[in-house]
């Protein structure tokens, strides 16, 4: 994305709003080019110096995100993750069938999904805190990773914490208008 901004010559500073794994990439960015970050919003993510691997990936999920590495049926494959990663949908079939068109336009291969996980699961924390403004946002019914990752880092580094009491782990899904008025009131308090 860095690179993407950098060729189509959009200059910073930017506001990262990213989620799990992207936030992990998203604090990488913050230390490594601080000055071209103005903030950054961070959601449901861990990071293993702050939390336990059983905390970072919810064990009752194993069994389910084996079936759905293997699996080569696409929708089932949506409706799967979906199953984990959101409370407050109503639609979640008509979600899954999307996103499985998606899949089918863009194929992610089990080997790239996998080295993402032990991408997600080795990644080092930054020694120091960036500089910049940073919120942090989690559901409170993520069963994906557990809630209390997202607050514990909070209290770590002092960071705002706030909480959506019923979304889970795809935060922007299940409560998009909450994260966009947090986001909003973080960015113009």
């Amino acid at each position: 994305i860095r690179s993407q901004l950098q060729r189509q010559g959009i200059p910073g500073p930017y506001h990262l709003i990213a989620i799990s794994m992207g936030a992990m990439i998203s604090l990488d960015w913050l230390v490594e080019h601080p000055r071209e970050i103005e903030s950054a919003v961070l959601m449901n993510t861990s990071l293993r110096v702050f939390s336990p691997f059983y905390q970072r990936l919810n064990p009752d999920n194993y069994s389910l995100l084996g079936k759905t590495l293997v699996t080569r049926d696409l929708l089932q494959r949506e409706r799967n993750i979906l199953a984990i990663t959101s409370n407050l949908r109503d639609d979640q079939e008509q979600i899954a069938l999307r996103w499985a068109g998606y899949a089918r336009q863009h194929p992610i291969t089990r080997a790239n999904a996998l080295r993402q996980l032990t991408a997600a699961a080795r990644y080092k924390t930054p020694r120091h805190i960036p500089p910049n403004r940073i919120l942090v946002l989690n559901g409170g019914k993520d069963r994906l990773v557990d809630p209390e990752c997202s607050r514990t880092l909070a209290k770590a580094w002092q960071l705002p914490f706030l909480q959506h009491p019923q979304a889970g782990h795809d935060l922007t899904l299940d409560a998009g208008y909450w994260v966009t008025e947090q986001v909003s009131e973080f960015l113009h308090p």
